[in-house]
Parts: C-alpha cells; sequence; structure tokens
C-alpha cells in the first residue's frame, strides 16, 4: 500500500516536471533537462529528490533515510521499505517523502516548479498545489509535456485514470488535479487509499510498528494511528525496535543466531543474548553436547549399552552409535560380521575357501582358520597335495624305499602305504626283514625243504628252498615257477622297475631285476631318488625349470619351454610381447622396463588412503594377489605404492585376504607374487609373475593402509581413489578444504593441478559447488591461491589453519586425471613448473635431446610455447641448459615446432628413439605461471 501511495505522488511530481519543461527544444528530441523520462533516463530534472547531472539515480542518496525520487523498494530498499514508520511524528521515516514541516530540503524549484511554497501532505507526501509552472502552461493549449491546460482534459476523467468517481481538474501546473476524484466511503479500499470505512486491509497497529491498540481509518481513507499505542521493553511483547522481548523470542533461537546448539534468552533491554549458545564442531565438548568431533569425552559404546565396537561423535555433537555392537547376543547386527552361531548365510565356500568350517570370533568377526582350500585339486599354498593331485610327491622323496603314497583329506601326505625296508621291523608290504623272517620257513611256503633267506627288498628270498618234483616244468604246490614256467610273471610284476625274473629251485630269482628307490641307477632305471645321472631339464629339451625322479623316471613336470617374444608369457618372464625390441615396455628378455608407466589407485576403503590396490594396465584397472610370502617384500610393496601416491608417514600396512573388507573391484588379477626389494621407485620395477598370471582367487585381493604426514592430502566419498572430497592433513587429523578461489580465479587452473599431481597423477577438475558436500561445515583450510610453483598443496598461500567462512557446499570436490600416449610431465625440479620433460610413448617415459634446443631463438621459443601450454602454463618459458640427467629411453631428438601444435609429439623430430644422443643432453626448462 505504500508503494502505490509513494507511485502516484511520483505520477503527479514527474507530470509537474514535464510541464515545466514542455517548449525547451523545438525539434522535440529527448535530452536530459527536458523534464521528460524517456529513453534510458530513470528521472527528470537532474538535481531533483536523487536525479543525478545525467538524469540517473544517484546511488549515493540511498541509505540517507528518505526515499526520494528515483528510488524505490526495489534499488533502494534501505529508505523505502515501510519499517513501521509513523506519519506525523515531524520524522521522514521508512517511504514517506517528508513529514510535517520536514521537507528533507527540497522546494517547489528543486521538484522542477518555477515558483511557489512546497508543503507536506497528511499522508508525508509532497504538496505541491501551491507550487506554480513558467508562464507557458496556462495558454489553455494542450502543449508537448502537459497532461493538460485549462479546461483541456486531453479526453481524460477521474474514471480512466482509474481513480473512482468525481470531478478531474487541471492544476496551474498543467498537471492533473485528482483532490476530487475519490471512491473514499464506499467500504473498498480503491487506488490512492490505504483504508476504507472498516476495512484496514488486515492492517494492524502491530504492523504499523507499535506496541498495540486500536487502528481506525480517517475521513481522507488513511490510517488513524491515534488510538495506537507506543513500543515498551519488557512487558513481554516484541515489538518494533525490539529483538525480543523477555520470553518471546520472536521465534528465534541459537540456530537462528548461527550457532549449533543452545538456549537463546533475551537481554533487559529487549536484545538477543547467546551466552548459552554453543557451537558444535569446535573440538570442545560444551553444555548441551555429548561429544564434538573426534572429543568424546568419556563416553564409550558400553557407557551406551552396547558390549564393543567404536562410538563416535554425529554432526550434530551426539553420539553415534551405528558402529557399535552387542556383540554376544546371537544376533547379527550393524557392524558385525556374525554373532554366536549365527553366520548370517556365510560359509567357507561363500569367503572363497573349498571346504571347512567357518566360525564366529569373540569379537563378531568372521575367523576362517577352520577353513581350507583343501578339495579343489589343486595344490594351494600350506598344501601337500590335493585329492589325486600328488605334486611331485612319492614315497622316496618322502625318505621311505618304496610304496603307494597318497593324500589325508587335510591334504597332507598319507604315507600309510609306504615302507622302509632295513630298519629290521617288517611293515606293510615287507615279508620279512634281515634275518627276521616273521615265523616263515621253505616249508610253510610249500616247499619240501631249503633254507628261506630275506632279500634285500625285504621279500622272502626262496632260492634255497626245494620240491622233489621241481623241475617238471609244471608249477605246483608251492612252487613259484619251474624252469622256464615263469607262471607269466616278470621282474615289474613282482614289484621290481625293470630286469630279468628267473627261476631257481622252484622260486623266482630277482637277482636279474632292478630294484628303483635305492638311490643307485640301475639296469632299466633313468633316475633313482635324488640321482638324477646328472641330467637337467635343459638336457632334457626344456629350457628351465626343475627335473626330478618318479618311479625311477623323470619327471619333467617341473621344467618349462618358455621363448621370449612368442608372445605368450612364459616361466620367468613378466611380459611377452612378441617381439625383442627395447622401448616398448617390454625388453629383449620379456622383463618389464624401468620407466614402465603403471597408474595405480586405492579402492572401496574409507578414502584415497586405504583400500584394494588397482592398476591401469592394458587398457584396463585390475587388482593385485597376495602373495607377497615375506615380510620384508610386504612391507616395501606398502612403502613403494603409498610413496607413489604421495603418502610421507611411515608404517604403511600390507593388508592380505582384503577382498571381503574392500570388493574385489574388477575381479581381474594384473599381478601376483609381487616381491618388492625395497630399492624400486615404482611398483612396476618390482618383480612378478607377469601379467594376469596367478593362482588366485577374489578373497586374496591385497589392500593397503597408508600412512599420512602434515600436508598430505587424500580424496573421500567418491567412487575411487581419484575422485572424491579433497581432505588435508594438519596436527593428526584430517579436515576439509573450502573451495574459495578453486573456481573463476587466476588460481582455479593451479589448485586441483597442484592436488593431483602431488598424489601422482596427471592434472584435476574441481566438479564444483556442493557436488561432494562437507559432512559438516567444520573447514581446516580456505582461500588457496596456489601460483603453479607449489609441489605440495600445503606450501600455497591460503588463509591461517582454521580461518573459513564456507558451507558444507563449499567443500572442494576432485577429479584426478592419470597420463596418456603422447602427455608431457617436468620431472627432478626444484618446483612444479621446473624440471627434466619426459614424453609418454608406448607407456615408457622418455626424455627430449636438447640438439637444436640449446640456443637462443624461434626454435626454442617455439618449442618452449608448445610444451608450456600442454603443462598447463601459459606459453613462455626459461630454457634449462643443466637438467639433471634422466633414464633410457631418449625418446626424442631434433624436434622442431611451428608453435602452434597441440603437444610436443605433433612437433617435428627424428623418429621415436632416434637418436644421437647422452642422458647428458636431456632438455629441461621452467614455465611462467
Amino acid at each position: 500500500m505504500f508503494k502505490i501511495i509513494r507511485n502516484y505522488v511520483l505520477l503527479l511530481t514527474v507530470s509537474s516536471l514535464l510541464a515545466s519543461c514542455a517548449g525547451k527544444t523545438s525539434s522535440g528530441t529527448a535530452f536530459c533537462g527536458d523534464g521528460k523520462v524517456e529513453g534510458q533516463e530513470e528521472c527528470d530534472p537532474p538535481g531533483s529528490g536523487a536525479c543525478d547531472a545525467s538524469c540517473m539515480r544517484d546511488v549515493s542518496k540511498c541509505g540517507n533515510g528518505s526515499c526520494e525520487v528515483p528510488e524505490d523498494e526495489g534499488n533502494c530498499p534501505a529508505d523505502c521499505t515501510s519499517t513501521g514508520a509513523v506519519c506525523g511524528n515531524d520524522v521522514i521515516e521508512g517511504t514517506e517523502f517528508c513529514d510535517t514541516t520536514k521537507l528533507g530540503g527540497a522546494t517547489c524549484i528543486s521538484l522542477g516548479y518555477a515558483t511557489g511554497t512546497l508543503a507536506c501532505a497528511s499522508n508525508c507526501q509532497y504538496d505541491t498545489v501551491d507550487c506554480a509552472q513558467a508562464a507557458e502552461c496556462g495558454n489553455g493549449a494542450l502543449d508537448a509535456g502537459e497532461n493538460c491546460d485549462g479546461e483541456d482534459l486531453n479526453s481524460q476523467s477521474c474514471q480512466t485514470l482509474g481513480l473512482g468517481s468525481g470531478v478531474l481538474s487541471c492544476t496551474n501546473a498543467c498537471a492533473f488535479d485528482v483532490s476530487r476524484c475519490s471512491a473514499c466511503g464506499n467500504n473498498q479500499i480503491d487506488t490512492g487509499e490505504q483504508c476504507d470505512s472498516d476495512q484496514l486491509g488486515a492492517m494492524t497497529c502491530e504492523q504499523l510498528g507499535f506496541a498495540g491498540g486500536t487502528l481506525t481509518c480517517g475521513g481522507d481513507c488513511q490510517y488513524d494511528t491515534r488510538n495506537c499505542l507506543l513500543a515498551s521493553c519488557g512487558n513481554g511483547t516484541v515489538e518494533s525496535g525490539e529483538n525480543c522481548d523477555g520470553n518471546d523470542l520472536n521465534s528465534q533461537s541459537c540456530v537462528t543466531q548461527g550457532f549449533t546448539s543452545g538456549t537463546l534468552s533475551c537481554n533487559p533491554d529487549c536484545s538477543i543474548n547467546t551466552g548459552a549458545c554453543t557451537s558444535c564442531g569446535n573440538g570442545a565438548i560444551e553444555t548441551g553436547e555429548q561429544c564434538d568431533g573426534l572429543n568424546i569425552g568419556t563416553g564409550t559404546c558400553a557407557g551406551q549399552g552396547f558390549t564393543g565396537g567404536t562410538l563416535t561423535c554425529n554432526a550434530n555433537c551426539t553420539f553415534n552409535t551405528v558402529g557399535c555392537t552387542r556383540c554376544g547376543n546371537g544376533t547379527v547386527e550393524t557392524g558385525e560380521d556374525c554373532d554366536g552361531a549365527s553366520m548370517d548365510g556365510q560359509t567357507c565356500v561363500t569367503e572363497g575357501f573349498a571346504s571347512g568350517t567357518l566360525t564366529c570370533n569373540s569379537n563378531c568377526t568372521l575367523n576362517p582358520t577352520g577353513c581350507s582350500m583343501c578339495g579343489n585339486s589343486v595344490i594351494n599354498g600350506g598344501e601337500q597335495c590335493d585329492g589325486n593331485n600328488l605334486g611331485v610327491g612319492t614315497c622316496q622323496n618322502q625318505g621311505f624305499t618304496a610304496g603307494l603314497l597318497s593324500c589325508n583329506t587335510n591334504c597332507t601326505f598319507n604315507t600309510a602305504g609306504c615302507t622302509l625296508c632295513g630298519n629290521g621291523s617288517i611293515e606293510s608290504g615287507e615279508q620279512c626283514e634281515g634275518s627276521n623272517l616273521g615265523g616263515a620257513s621253505c616249508t610253510s611256503l610249500g616247499f619240501t625243504s631249503g633254507s628261506l633267506l630275506c632279500g634285500s627288498n625285504c621279500l622272502y628270498n626262496t632260492s634255497g628252498c626245494y620240491m622233489q618234483t621241481c623241475g617238471n616244468g609244471t608249477i605246483e604246490g608251492s612252487e613259484q615257477c619251474d624252469g622256464s614256467n615263469l607262471n607269466s610273471q616278470t621282474c615289474v610284476s613282482r614289484g621290481f622297475a625293470a630286469g630279468t625274473l628267473s627261476c631257481t629251485n622252484c622260486l623266482f630269482n630277482t637277482a636279474g631285476c632292478t630294484m628303483c628307490g635305492n638311490n643307485i641307477i640301475d639296469s632299466g632305471e633313468q633316475c633313482d631318488g635324488s640321482n638324477l645321472n646328472g641330467q637337467t631339464c635343459v638336457s632334457q629339451g626344456y629350457t628351465g625349470g626343475t627335473l626330478s625322479c618318479s618311479s625311477c623316471a623323470f619327471n619333467t613336470s617341473g621344467c618349462t619351454t618358455s621363448t621370449c617374444g612368442n608372445g605368450s608369457i612364459g616361466t620367468a618372464e613378466e611380459c611377452d610381447d612378441s617381439n625383442l625390441l627395447l622401448w616398448d615396455g617390454c625388453d629383449d628378455t620379456c622383463q618389464v622396463e624401468d620407466t614402465y608407466y603403471l597408474p595405480l589407485r586405492l579402492s572401496g576403503g574409507p578414502g584415497s588412503n586405504e583400500g584394494r590396490l588397482e592398476v591401469y594396465q592394458g587398457g584396463t584397472w585390475g587388482i593385485v594377489c597376495d602373495d607377497t610370502w615375506t615380510t620384508t617384500a610386504q612391507q616395501n610393496l606398502a612403502n613403494i605404492v603409498c610413496r607413489q601416491l604421495g603418502f610421507t608417514g611411515t608404517g604403511h600396512t600390507f593388508i592380505g585376504s582384503a577382498g571381503g573388507t574392500y570388493g574385489s573391484g574388477t575381479g581381474v588379477f594384473i599381478m601376483d607374487d609381487v616381491m618388492c626389494t625395497g630399492t624400486e621407485e615404482t611398483l612396476a620395477q618390482c618383480p612378478f609373475l607377469g601379467w594376469r598370471q596367478h593362482n588366485c582367487s577374489t578373497y586374496e585381493t591385497l589392500g593397503l593402509r597408508c600412512v599420512a604426514a602434515e600436508g598430505d592430502v587424500r580424496l573421500v566419498g567418491g567412487p575411487n581413489g581419484m575422485e572424491g572430497r579433497m581432505q588435508i592433513y594438519h596436527t593428526g587429523a584430517w579436515g576439509e578444504v573450502c573451495d574459495d578461489y578453486w573456481t573463476f580465479s587466476p588460481y582455479s587452473k593451479y589448485n586441483p593441478d597442484t592436488t593431483c599431481q602431488q598424489m601422482g597423477y596427471k592434472r584435476g577438475t574441481n566438479l564444483g559447488y556442493g557436488v561432494y558436500p562437507a559432512p559438516s561445515d567444520t573447514f581446516i583450510m580456505d582461500n588457496v591461491q596456489c601460483a603453479g610453483t607449489e609441489k605440495r598443496i600445503v606450501n600455497c598461500p591460503k588463509n591461517a589453519w582454521g580461518s573459513e567462512d564456507c558451507s558444507a557446499s563449499e567443500a572442494v570436490g576432485l577429479s584426478c586425471s592419470i597420463y596418456v600416449a603422447g602427455d608431457v610431465r617436468l620431472i627432478d625440479g626444484l618446483t612444479r613448473n621446473h624440471g627434466r620433460v619426459e614424453i609418454l610413448h608406448n607407456n615408457l617415459w622418455g626424455t627430449v635431446c636438447d640438439d637444436n634446443l640449446e640456443s637462443v631463438g624461434i626454435t626454442q621459443t617455439n618449442f618452449l610455447n608448445v610444451a608450456c601450454r600442454q603443462l598447463n602454463y601459459n606459453t613462455t618459458g626459461t630454457f634449462d641448459l643443466s637438467a639433471t640427467a634422466g633414464e633410457d629411453p631418449i625418446s626424442m631428438d631434433n624436434v622442431s615446432c611451428t608453435g602452434a601444435e597441440a603437444g610436443l609429439s605433433a612437433c617435428t623430430f627424428g623418429g621415436w628413439n632416434v637418436h644421437n644422443c647422452s642422458h647428458s643432453e636431456d632438455s629441461g626448462f621452467t614455465c611462467t605461471p
């Protein structure tokens, strides 16, 4: 309603101004000062109200307490928004132009009239009735800029102006006189009326800024506030000018005042008292808080009625019992893998084993010690055999002389069928031992007489036994044979390996038979026990491996046939790319080359510092098997990977069998049997079984936990270790980073790149506002301003630790990228924008020879322009003639660029790995940020 009244007064005022300026130009062309608001003008004439010399709003006058032309609620709410002003108190307030005798410095002349006396109307708007226009007005003719003149009303009336009924007339300023246009008294609020009779438009004394009372409508259809009461602090009701009053807090609370909890109260002067409000998230437990951040005071899961687990703190400073468990009640709850006999449907088989009994630990985690891979006919780690698969096991290599070796159900050797002839004890498979014939004699064996002996093979020797009928060629009674009649028996059928069986005194004569197992190579034997007769896998036509002896015949199962360059990864090969060329990722001995680029990340954990190890090889992200058998090799692997990912702490952890904890990702094993010595710079340099060569199940997925130190960074909450919300490690804890200066600023391209390169990646992309909001609005780093030279984000200019003005949605969300073919990098420099330049080709990092680039000139300038632009810097730089020497290969030589190429690989050069250089000629430079 205030805006309607004000706009109507503006209409009268502007009409008067237009009339006063009529006739100032004969051409009719609009100009500032002609009294007409036309074109781009906001007001006219200049100097009236808040109108400056160019007929535009003078913004400096907004805030002086008076709402002046052309100010309104939209462009000057400070002066033109109703705040409960009281017309008639001789103070210009809110939307009032004047009040009683106070005119705010305005005069008829300042309002564009020629002369006259300006007054203030009862509605606190200018009364220009006594202001007079220049002599042009009053000639009875309607001139340009006049609303009317004398009796000529330009066919207008009160009705056409939307002012109800009445008589429209013309003022001596040639403006409409609407004083007799009125619908006041029809009990309907019309244009120009605040009220009408008992219709107040839902307005009350309180809404007009009074403390109370009864609002009525005057005969002029304007509010009558004489029965309204002024505000009084202490009456228990919030009134104009008061923030609160007693217990009436005007719907305010600690939260609406910017705190997180607590009790808001009112001061005696009716101002807000926040003394009992608390700020959850400052790490200190205050009144009304159970905990704060990592500070949980004396709180424990047990204290909350649980039996174990980890108690944490919610963002609202109340206890979070999600990590607490009631282990032992027989019910699997959140945070428990199992509980007592309740295994939640999990078995050894579901956990990737072949058989066994899965049990539950006292802390309600799975106990797989009763599980086994035994029973799948594959000899796994810790097994001697599996089913009928004995590997290379025999009775002989178990220390026996003969017999049949078998496998127990627990995958250990069963030697019950093996014999050890010569120990003086008759065992299974033996007839006798030395002089111990076990009570047997020639007669008990069916002979008529003779002397029974025990052979060296612990079998009866009946050569000294005979029968009177022996020699007739017919096997009778206890005869084993007779003459040449051997009863179809041979040395082999008698348990020997070979030889010629004969008959003496109608008993088998095995003197001509050979006995496998005596470690002596007899006739018909290739080998015996460990006696291989000087033979090896190579002498048997293989390329490597271990030759063994089974049943006195060569066992070549441990031998290998591998030829580097045949395209198939064989034993002792890490790779095989079907050629014997160098500098293509796989060398001429089928080993991965030292400068091989193998991107890696940790996924499936709480952040990029913990999870399953994933590597990118052959266009696929895959996993690594945990078959690294020595603790030294395990620690070496953890140290190398965590260093590559930018974690500078100590005590990194190798986590085996991590598939159940961090998941198995793609399920594709890229590496197995990784045995790092600790001297390697990257994981790709560690010896391993060969690309995608493994004998692992997904349960054997390798996991790592990297330890951070001051200034290290990680990403959390994302799909993998290369994307998520950025956090920085400071004073022993991870904290949030605010995205101020990360977008639309000179630092927006350096902040993400510095962070991702600190973690071992190529470049970073800021994902924008609110993509990965922080769980609370507690930040420790703000206003980061990397200049492009810093190697670590902590070295970039920023606010003091903990100084921030950010909300949860302003957390930095990043996505890091890996290098691809043709990318370049600067390495071994003092700053991020300085160092030796290397280019990625055939997945190998190689150096660039400085031939043609040493001298200052257009060739050097163009080279620097292309390289620095490719590195996301300005296209300027300084060549370094003393760059540190790199490693083979030297990928490029005689480079010549035009300066317009997208990257160095598009420049002219002598061909990949074609050069006449040494590493003392490696190129280096500094790019200008």
